[in-house]
């Protein structure tokens, strides 16, 4: 059944590739966006110029079927946003986070953990990113509270593919395209499920709007692989052998390499979120969740990052090159020792 879509975002990573995936299945698409990207695919649906939280004028009118919103962060907002649509949506999709969790120990777990708090107040803008959870969480509360209608709550843990601004995934796919000895943490044969592909999280936010599904669920691969899996995939796919070199989690702890960031899909063991590496997602596979080999989602990925790698020559707060080499060779002492 085709669905008039309403996308709040849908010029960057999810919104981009959802916009794509909705065309695709012939479903009427319409954008409402600040306008500071332009939509790769103007010409195929209806762009609305506003901003969500200063300007929502270009929500004020239009009916559609199902709305998915990408890009809410704030509570108020997203109440305020959700408020203003119901009556004139039938189904409301909201992008949470597996960061809304209040424990996220161990691998596994379900829906059925409590949530973060969410702030008593709204903090300021330069402190949204060190309360992100409890944003979220507080989020995914007013999507439910302000929406007259059936709400959907997915809870991803790394979107990952082509035009990912984060670059965590794409990290590991471009150094297994480089040359020399990859650094990797010894902790490497852990399970990974956090990531799904941006183009898969598509299709199942599709598939519940089109069901007129609530309650929430995580999304994310359902079928775990090890993380060395995936890191020699990537090597595979660049056409590489692969030549790891495993360091301890206590070396890139004493030399301050920052876990999760600078050295992406690294918790070290123990900590409290490590978790968030394999979160459950049984909920999602029966929801309609199917995820693609992960060398698909590689080789995408390494594409596009062929393609702007001379723009982009360094991944921003990631390790480089050099510093990777320091490392290992203090490794090749240390680790003898």
């Amino acid at each position: 059944m085709d669905m008039r879509l309403l996308v709040l975002g849908g010029t960057e990573f999810l919104g981009r590739h959802l916009v794509d995936e909705a065309l695709d299945a012939g479903h009427d698409v319409t954008i409402f966006h600040r306008g500071n990207h332009s939509s790769h695919r103007s010409g195929d649906v209806e762009e609305r110029l506003g901003d969500r939280y200063t300007d929502r004028a270009g929500l004020m009118t239009g009916e559609w079927d199902a709305v998915v919103d990408t890009s809410g962060y704030i509570p108020s907002n997203v109440a305020a946003v959700a408020g203003e649509l119901s009556g004139r949506a039938g189904h409301y999709s909201f992008v949470s986070s597996v960061s809304a969790y209040a424990d996220q120990s161990g691998v596994g777990f379900d829906e059925s953990r409590p949530l973060l708090d969410p702030p008593e107040h709204e903090p300021p803008p330069d402190e949204y990113g060190s309360m992100y959870g409890e944003l979220k969480a507080g989020c995914e509360r007013s999507a439910v509270s302000g929406f007259d209608g059936p709400v959907c709550i997915s809870r991803p843990g790394l979107i990952v593919g082509p035009w990912d601004a984060t670059d965590r995934f794409t990290y590991w796919v471009r150094r297994a395209d480089l040359p020399g000895p990859m650094l990797i943490p010894d902790s490497s044969a852990a399970p990974l499920r956090t990531v799904v592909d941006a183009r898969d999280y598509s299709q199942l936010l599709l598939a519940c709007a089109a069901d007129g599904r609530s309650g929430a669920a995580n999304v994310v691969d359902p079928d775990p692989y090890a993380f060395v899996d995936f890191l020699e995939a990537a090597c595979a796919v660049a056409g590489r052998a692969p030549d790891l070199v495993e360091v301890s989690e206590s070396f890139l702890v004493q030399h301050q390499v920052v876990p999760w960031e600078e050295l992406p899909f690294w918790i070290p063991s123990g900590h409290e979120k490590v978790g968030m590496l394999a979160p459950g997602a049984e909920l999602a596979r029966s929801w309609g969740l199917v995820c693609r080999p992960v060398s698909a989602t590689i080789f995408a990925t390494l594409e596009w990052d062929r393609a702007r790698r001379a723009d982009v020559p360094q991944l921003p707060r990631k390790l480089t090159l050099e510093r990777e080499r320091e490392l290992l060779e203090l490794w090749a002492i240390d680790g003898a020792s």
